[in-house]
């Protein structure tokens, strides 16, 4: 019982604290516990304004990065509290819902964007963070950057639509097969390809059922931040040297870290770049 009180009174506590910091109209404390936020914000400029980030957000900072805050599916309402944040920024996906409804009690500002699947979704994203943050002619460069690249990778295009493997090596369990509602299936047609795959979410594949789908091209990568050679690949997986795609050279590693939150920015320059190696030969 006593433990309970305590927990609850120092909830309270939190709670009555974080409706003092509205003071300043400034926004200076931000939390943002969604990676696709977090590239935005710091786009913008207000890498020292996010004192707490989710676990997935950590690799755009340098030494001293913020708080970690944990996994954006199951955060603490007293660990977001604690650090007194005037906003919180995350996506459609946080949880629990009990934090979520805490966060709204305590009168945080809080806003839930949507995993972006398409250029216009992403800058949409970019506008609704703008707004927050009084930042509508940082948006509007950041929107006109996405704008230029997503041009120049129609201009890319060429009539064919080539059949497209995305896989995640995923060490020891092997190689994974991306689905149609992720967002490795959007890279993919944003380069104009089609997904060999007819299943939803990621499925271990065998070499043999690989192999047998006959992709025109793969794309590989790891479940980090490191960009995995070819050489790397066919180290690891031999048997991709028999496939058409290695054969024709279009075996191709991917910063997969960059599709963790849907498309970003790195995604949307990862299709760029896939693109001219793919239609520039």
């Amino acid at each position: 019982m006593r433990l309970f009180l305590s927990r609850l009174f120092s909830i309270l506590y939190l709670l009555i604290s974080a409706n003092t910091v509205f003071a300043d109209s400034h926004i200076n404390r931000i939390i943002s516990v969604d990676a696709n936020a977090t590239e935005i914000l710091t786009s913008l400029g207000y890498s020292e304004q996010i004192i707490g980030a989710d676990i997935t957000s950590q690799p755009f900072f340098r030494e001293p990065s913020p708080a970690n805050v944990g996994y954006h599916r199951s955060l603490n309402a007293e660990g977001l509290l604690a650090l007194q944040p005037q906003l919180i920024i995350g996506s459609n996906h946080m949880g629990p819902n009990a934090v979520v409804a805490m966060i709204n009690k305590a009168n945080i500002p809080l806003i839930q964007l949507d995993s972006p699947h398409s250029p216009e979704e992403l800058i949409s994203n970019i506008t609704t963070l703008g707004k927050a943050l009084n930042a509508p002619k940082k948006a509007s460069e950041l929107i006109q950057r996405v704008n230029k690249t997503s041009n120049q990778i129609k201009a890319l295009k060429q009539g064919t639509s080539p059949r497209i493997a995305f896989l995640l090596d995923v060490g020891d369990r092997g190689l994974s097969l991306a689905g149609k509602d992720t967002a490795a299936n959007t890279l993919i047609t944003i380069i104009g390809g089609k997904n060999v795959s007819e299943f939803n979410s990621y499925k271990s594949i065998s070499m043999e059922s690989l192999l047998s789908m006959n992709a025109d091209i793969i794309l590989i990568g790891q479940r980090n931040t490191t960009l995995i050679t070819p050489e790397q690949i066919l180290s690891n997986h031999p048997l991709l040297a028999h496939a058409e795609a290695s054969k024709n050279n279009q075996l191709i590693s991917i910063h997969s870290g960059s599709l963790i939150a849907g498309l970003s920015l790195a995604a949307l320059d990862e299709a760029e770049r896939i693109s001219r190696r793919i239609y520039a030969q």
